[in-house]
């Protein structure tokens, strides 16, 4: 398709800052996720000389050229929730030369669409590290819109992203009803998991099926929410990974250590056919009178604690079966079932706003992508 956009060079938009932190500011040190955002660098800096490190100022960029160890991805960001940082001497920083042409945060949107991580990867070049480079930046060709579209484009933007915010509020809070009440109740005797009556392992496997299913790794899920990173995989050419059934009344927690993602499927859970996990995946069969019960628990940060201690192997460490016969839990039958029905509603509850938190994120998506529409 043609665009009726002006096409430019990016380059003819952007200036490279490269301040440099001479004075020795007392300002944080920032790193820049995949996720293109700005976060907390965990680097030791004990005795080392911060006077080269480059400094960047509200509403400038950042980004790491290396994108050949980056998952595919290249982390750039835009700083807008400090007034200024340091990031590595290794950082490319730079900012729009006039809002007035090109929005800074219309830009961001720009660099977060899946196509230009794409084009930046098979962009990149080296022998030994691969890079996508301040020219390689530059020339990169610009669609640009007129401002008050790019203006609109991120109002609605940040409308939905609000939207996000005030969902995953009312989630936190009624995960925090979920630690208050379980608080209420675990002086009762701690059992194994193995002992709650009906609660059986789900073993990998799934039946032959027609068409596709959409896969899910454990990297598409984000905590409770299913992301839009799926594959979807016939039976003869999915991953080997991809066999793992969901099933009606099953919790699944991600076995590997330090990674908290947790699912959950009732009987109002719709289109479980069509889906398949991988085997990063544990998965427990319960009985529905102790399934908001056991969900709960999973929830709180003891069950978390407990898997991460019994989790061993040589290059990646993991739970096996055996987690059942180790962590405990506090449980008597006539407790569990009681609580069942109070965490059900609660459950219920993070379950709808989380439904509502995937359909604003695939709007975002949409947004995103428009950015780079030739229309």
């Amino acid at each position: 398709m043609k665009s009726s956009y002006r096409v430019v060079k990016l380059g003819d938009f952007l200036e490279e800052t490269n301040e440099r932190n001479s004075y020795l500011e007392n300002i944080p040190l920032l790193g820049i996720s995949n996720e293109k955002k700005f976060i907390p660098s965990i680097a030791n800096i004990v005795g080392t000389d911060l006077s080269s490190y480059k400094i960047v100022n509200k509403n400038q960029f950042a980004y790491i050229t290396v994108t050949s160890r980056n998952g595919n991805k290249i982390s750039v960001a835009l700083l807008s929730d400090y007034n200024k940082c340091i990031v590595s001497s290794s950082y490319i920083t730079f900012k729009v030369k006039d809002n007035t042409n090109l929005d800074s945060q219309y830009l961001l949107l720009w660099f977060k669409r899946n196509e230009f991580d794409r084009y930046s990867r098979f962009k990149s070049h080296g022998s030994t590290r691969e890079t996508f480079d301040w020219d390689d930046m530059c020339n990169i060709d610009f669609p640009l819109p007129p401002l008050e579209e790019q203006v609109k484009i991120v109002e609605q933007y940040n409308v939905i992203s609000k939207s996000i915010e005030i969902k995953q509020a009312i989630n936190d809070n009624l995960l925090e009803q979920i630690r208050n009440i379980y608080n209420q109740i675990k002086s009762i005797p701690l059992i194994h998991l193995s002992d709650i009556p009906t609660l059986k392992e789900i073993k990998s496997g799934i039946n032959k099926y027609e068409g596709q299913k959409q896969y899910f790794a454990t990297g598409d899920i984000d905590f409770l929410l299913f992301s839009d990173t799926y594959q979807k995989v016939k039976y003869d050419e999915r991953p080997s990974r991809a066999n793992m059934q969901p099933i009606e009344n099953s919790v699944w927690f991600a076995k590997m250590q330090n990674t908290k993602k947790l699912l959950w499927f009732d009987s109002k859970s719709a289109n479980i056919n069509k889906l398949i996990l991988s085997t990063g995946f544990f998965g427990i069969k319960i009985d529905p009178k102790f399934l908001y019960y056991l969900i709960s628990f999973m929830l709180v940060g003891e069950f978390e604690t407990q898997k991460d201690k019994y989790a061993t192997g040589t290059t990646q460490l993991s739970v096996n079966s055996s987690i059942l016969n180790k962590v405990k839990i506090p449980f008597e039958e006539a407790i569990a079932t009681k609580y069942n029905k109070i965490y059900e509603k609660i459950i219920n509850n993070i379950a709808s706003n989380n439904k509502q938190i995937e359909k604003l994120n695939k709007l975002k998506y949409i947004l995103i992508e428009r950015t780079g529409m030739l229309q």
